[in-house]
């Protein structure tokens, strides 16, 4: 992970905030999934990169739920995945059709998400009409018996009124004056948000880290550490790639990409600075039923609710009635279990830096249940100078 630095000319101050973005049966030919695997039950097999990257069942088949062994004789390399075919004909549909028939996700393990860590080609199920592939046998097995817990899709936009459209307007709208006011949220060029936890694995406990780093309007670096070892997904104009201190930069795959504007646009200062210019420009705001409010002791909290959808990303908010100020969020994420789930963010606390109002505190609950309640650290830079850059990055608090 490289060292991030905070450019001339720019006003840096420091929150205390926790990241609050970082906390069917399988369908085929046949009737249960077209799948192989290799190692033991519980972990990753112990592989060389070649055999990892490699499918040696023709992927055209699969999809169709036959399992033929493809040929070393007729090979062909897409995106980092060496694929082995029947004949020339199979691999000319898969050329002609790639997205089709490729392995999914990137080649992230499906049942952590298209974020986590490479998969294994040699455990691979066929799940309506896709590959997916595992870091191990036990996440194979996870997935099969409920796809559709693990499978991240986007979200459908609901419908709305101009009525009711208006009315979630003037709740964004209090709340970004309850929150600094529009000129300071849309000057922000820039926020980084950090979680530290200490996590028990096996028999050893590890530091890990976590942050957020967003330059707005659109670009993002996610960090993640477990004691020396690092690795980032930066997302950027056009695409995305992954880094680490092991290898040259990944390339994401369009379904990568997706899940990280997900978590972006999950983002409590990223939906502010949206709702200050996109309403009306591709930000969507509608009503929302609500749900019962309390704080973290258990108070109930009178609130005012709406929903925003910008992208394929719909998030509930609820707006506090006495400040107008944003104390909470939802939104279908992934929990502790990597299954995904309606996640709660709860704000609590207040701070203030440049004017801007943010809370200090963030509450995650996953279906009703606790799962994170901790306080991390929030560098906010207003950029009053021109040539803002993923290259110019924010001093780690």
């Amino acid at each position: 992970m490289t060292d991030r630095t905070t450019a001339p000319g720019r006003r840096t101050a420091v929150f205390l905030l926790l990241s609050a973005c970082m906390a069917g049966t399988p369908i085929t030919a046949h009737a249960d999934p077209v799948s192989r695997a290799a190692g033991d039950d519980s972990a990753c097999p112990v592989e060389t990169p070649d055999a990892r990257h490699t499918l040696r069942m023709d992927p055209v088949c699969l999809v169709r739920g036959e399992a033929v062994e493809g040929l070393e004789s007729i090979p062909l390399v897409h995106r980092g995945y060496r694929y082995l075919f029947r004949d020339a004909a199979t691999r000319a549909q898969f050329e002609a059709d790639p997205t089709r028939f490729e392995i999914r996700l990137g080649g992230a393990c499906a049942r952590m998400g298209p974020l986590s860590g490479e998969g294994s080609a040699t455990i691979f199920t066929v799940y309506d009409g896709a590959i997916y592939i595992f870091a191990s046998e036990a996440c194979r097995a996870t997935f099969i018996a409920d796809p559709e817990k693990f499978l991240e899709r986007d979200d459908t936009c609901f419908a709305t009124t101009d009525r009711d459209a208006a009315a979630a307007q003037r709740l964004l709208a209090r709340a970004i004056e309850a929150h600094g006011g529009p000129e300071r949220i849309g000057a922000l060029r820039s926020a980084r948000w950090i979680q530290s936890r200490d996590v028990s694995s096996g028999d050893r406990t590890w530091k890990v880290r976590r942050s957020l780093l967003v330059l707005y309007p659109d670009d993002c670096t996610m960090e993640e550490s477990w004691d020396d070892s690092g690795w980032s997904t930066h997302l950027e104009a056009g695409g995305g790639r992954f880094a680490s201190g092991s290898g040259p930069d990944r390339a994401m795959h369009p379904q990568q990409v997706r899940a990280a504007e997900r978590v972006l646009h999950r983002d409590l200062l990223w939906l502010l600075r949206a709702a200050v210019d996109r309403i009306g420009a591709g930000l969507i705001p509608g009503p929302d039923a609500g749900w019962p409010i309390a704080d973290e002791h258990g108070t109930p909290i009178a609130a005012d609710f709406c929903r925003c959808h910008w992208r394929g990303s719909t998030v509930r908010v609820a707006f506090d009635r006495a400040s107008g100020r944003i104390i909470a969020t939802r939104s279908r994420d992934r929990g502790p279990d990597h299954r995904l789930a309606e996640v709660e963010r709860l704000y609590a606390g207040a701070t203030e830096t440049s004017g801007i109002i943010l809370p200090d505190r963030v509450i995650t609950r996953v279906s009703g249940t606790v799962v994170a309640a901790q306080s991390g650290g929030l560098a906010i830079v207003i950029d009053e100078s021109p040539g803002n850059s993923m290259e110019s990055r924010i001093r780690q608090p």
